[in-house]
């Protein structure tokens, strides 16, 4: 077993204070062993197996898992209503809670100071974002810190509100590095990639692990969701249960959870642009207007040169991308609002009805905050970057205003209505619009 070096350079034997890194993978998905192995080794890392739990059926889980003290009626249930005891969802969850905590006593009895746990799915091509190697970043953390999420989904909203909250906390952070937030009540969830500390194993092991025979003791459990309750009761839901800002691992498949109309799509290209653009500009700047399906492309090249797969390596691998697709010039630009900095709305005292952004019927709906509310447009949710600039509250006497003015503008068109339409067409669009010159938008990369 090795160490994750920084994720770069030769691998190590683990030593205290290194980084002990584990991946879950089910019997038989041999092909996907063999890309998480291969994958990163190809980056001077190794990762010790762990044999997911195979929950298919209940009676195995039961010979295993049963004992004198836990019988199965007392095991745990599910956190949501609707799935009943042994069923095939049931299980299913059961299953990655067991193949986790697997991971995690691993990693406990190894004498592991830190572990990064990794689900079969991984990949490494964000590294190329990254403002630092693993040890780096475990070194910024806070004292205290027992768990980070290092892949996190959600609602898009959820995604803005982490993504704001880290733009407003980063402004007093040393050198604007700000790499994790307490997750607290945040509806984010995610097992793929994660990294936990002695202090969250010792927690996680006194809660769920049975004395005797060494397996997870499933009465103990509060109930079968890993993220939702395991750990956010095993670790406790405090300041050291953190989320990375931002995330270092992102899924590529198309997440369960997602509702339809706010797709996995969607949001993962949120945080590709938010990964993308920080690294673009040294940490200087972020946002969530970069063209997700462009990070994409260039990220798929730089796993094939693993090489050169080392942190704060994007914009080379950008480089890299559009000589070899498109040869260089012009069309390898970067729009220069993609590295414009997206700052986030001032805070208000919204009313808990209107601080639903799915529930909002007006042009924009206030998103609570975990550091308070915010005021954001619909439109600023786009990934293209075409922010609505109305504002997102008046008062009742600026209300006033605007209807005054608004029927003194219908009055002045209905006057000059046939002055207006005399006007010639080159008139009309200096009124309307001002052509911009696609270079001053575009700067070579």
């Amino acid at each position: 077993m090795v160490l994750v070096n920084g994720c770069v350079g030769t691998a190590t034997t683990a030593t205290r204070g290194g980084i002990r890194a584990y991946y879950i993978n089910a019997r038989g998905a041999a092909e996907r062993r063999l890309a998480m192995e291969d994958g990163f080794r190809a980056i001077g890392t190794t990762l010790e197996r762990v044999a997911a739990t195979d929950a298919t059926r209940a009676s195995e889980l039961v010979r295993r898992f049963e004992t004198r003290t836990c019988k199965r009626k007392g095991w745990a249930t599910s956190g949501d209503d609707g799935v009943e005891k042994f069923s095939g969802t049931y299980l299913e969850r059961l299953g990655r809670t067991l193949s986790h905590l697997s991971a995690i006593y691993e990693a406990a009895d190894a004498g592991a100071e830190t572990a990064l746990v990794l689900e079969d799915d991984a990949s490494p091509e964000l590294m190329a974002t990254w403002m630092s190697g693993l040890e780096e970043y475990v070194s910024r953390l806070p004292e205290d810190w027992t768990l980070v999420q290092l892949s996190a989904l959600g609602e898009s909203s959820a995604i803005m509100k982490l993504f704001y909250d880290w733009q407003r906390e980063r402004k007093t952070a040393p050198g604007r590095y700000l790499s994790s937030l307490p997750k607290g009540m945040r509806r984010l969830h995610g097992t793929q990639a994660y990294l936990i500390s002695k202090r969250g194993m010792d927690r996680l092991v006194k809660a769920y692990r049975a004395p005797v025979t060494k397996e997870v003791d499933v009465c103990s459990l509060t109930c079968v969701e890993f993220d939702e309750c395991v750990l956010a009761d095993g670790v406790k839901l405090d300041n050291g249960f953190r989320v990375a800002t931002p995330p270092l691992f992102i899924p590529h498949g198309r997440d369960k959870g997602q509702k339809q109309g706010n797709t996995f799509h969607e949001v993962r290209d949120m945080m590709y642009s938010w990964a993308a653009t920080l690294s673009l500009t040294k940490g200087m700047s972020a946002n969530m207007f970069m063209d997700g399906k462009l990070i994409r492309a260039v990220l798929r090249e730089g796993v094939k040169v693993p090489d050169k797969l080392t942190p704060n390596s994007f914009h080379e691998h950008f480089n890299y991308h559009c000589k070899l697709n498109h040869g260089g010039g012009a069309r390898c630009a970067i729009k220069r609002s993609y590295l414009k900095n997206q700052k986030p709305p001032p805070t208000f005292h919204a009313k808990e009805e209107d601080s639903d952004v799915e529930a909002g019927e007006t042009a924009s709906s206030g998103v609570e905050s975990s550091l308070g509310s915010v005021a954001i447009p619909r439109q600023s949710l786009s990934l293209d970057g075409s922010s609505s600039r109305r504002t997102a509250l008046l008062s009742p006497a600026l209300l006033s205003v605007y209807i005054f003015a608004a029927v003194a503008l219908g009055m002045l068109v209905a006057t000059n209505s046939a002055r207006v339409k005399n006007a010639s067409l080159e008139e009309l669009r200096s009124i309307r619009s001002t052509t911009i010159d696609a270079q001053t938008e575009e700067y070579y990369s």
